[in-house]
């Protein structure tokens, strides 16, 4: 039995809010299949303040963060998954196989595909298409970890040594992006990797749909942290033109804790280039997996090693 889920509907299968509801609408033909597609348009002056996961473009076009598409796709694999619980919140443990092919543009109809793939324990898979008209947009795959909203975990203690030698802090406004959603403070001066820093504020406005009374900080902003890193080492090395970048990372905390591990990144980069504001891009991403969750006020330490030029 098909049903369609308004957008007053999935705020009752899902806890985010405000910002993080990045659904308009699901249609889900068959619940036991696990599938549904979804709708969703965001606007330059977005009712809930969507539009902060906007930027400029190329020829000052306003299009989606690309990290973001993945952060859609998830949402509507939860929904699909059925009503969370009142003590249950979903973590995603996982991203695979991610690859953007083009921009979504704001104001305009986004839609989309998800299914599952497969379940273990408390472990979900599902993959999932974004369209725009006939044309996709990105695809990935994701793993959902379905837990209790008093969850913790156990870190794992690395070598990593916090970073001293400052490059600079990083000027955050009059950028492609609005300041809350530049994931990096300052950058390091180091003899081999790419390290930058970024303390999570606790008057973030994405705190409010992630998690209520449980904050967190958004796995696609860690990652985001790979593009404003990128970003500020090109600007400071003088590593201008359009060119195409892979690399790999690695994110720890303050405390030495890893909070994730990320293969295989394919970015593209825009510096000193007339027609579009510095920025980096992600274009794909082999596999992402996320092992300590950060809060409000952890300092995130993004390392990027193996950078090369393609």
């Amino acid at each position: 039995m098909t049903k369609t889920l308004s957008q007053e509907i999935i705020k009752q299968h899902i806890i985010h809010r405000h910002e993080n509801l990045l659904l308009d609408s699901i249609t889900i033909p068959d619940p036991k299949h696990f599938s549904g597609n979804l709708s969703l348009s965001i606007q330059k002056k977005d009712p809930l303040n969507r539009n902060i996961f906007l930027k400029e473009h190329s020829h000052k076009s306003i299009v989606l963060q690309t990290p973001i598409l993945m952060e859609i796709l998830a949402l509507a694999s939860i929904v699909v998954s059925g009503k969370l619980k009142k003590d249950e919140m979903v973590i995603f443990a996982a991203i695979s196989n991610f690859q953007a092919v083009s921009h979504y543009l704001a104001n305009t109809l986004l839609s989309g595909k998800v299914n599952r793939v497969n379940a273990k324990n408390n472990f979900l898979k599902y993959k999932g298409e974004l369209y725009q008209a006939e044309n996709i947009i990105a695809s990935g795959e994701m793993t959902a970890f379905f837990t209790q909203t008093s969850h913790t975990n156990t870190p794992e203690k690395t070598s990593f040594n916090v970073p001293t030698k400052e490059i600079g802090t990083i000027k955050k406004h009059n950028r492609h992006k609005v300041a809350e959603m530049i994931i990096i403070d300052t950058l390091y001066d180091t003899n081999e990797d790419i390290i930058s820093s970024y303390t999570y504020p606790d008057h973030h406005p994405l705190i409010r749909g992630h998690f209520p009374g449980n904050p967190l900080m958004m796995g696609v902003m860690q990652w985001m942290s790979l593009e404003d890193t990128l970003c500020a080492y090109l600007e400071d090395k003088k590593l201008t033109g359009i060119n195409t970048w892979q690399c790999d990372a690695a994110m720890f905390n303050q405390h030495g804790h890893k909070i994730a591990d990320i293969k295989s990144v394919t970015l593209k980069s825009w510096i000193n280039d007339p027609s579009t504001p510095n920025q980096t891009e992600i274009q794909a991403t082999k596999r992402i997996n996320f092992r300590t969750m950060v809060k409000p006020n952890d300092t995130l330490y993004t390392v990027i090693s193996n950078l090369k030029k393609t």
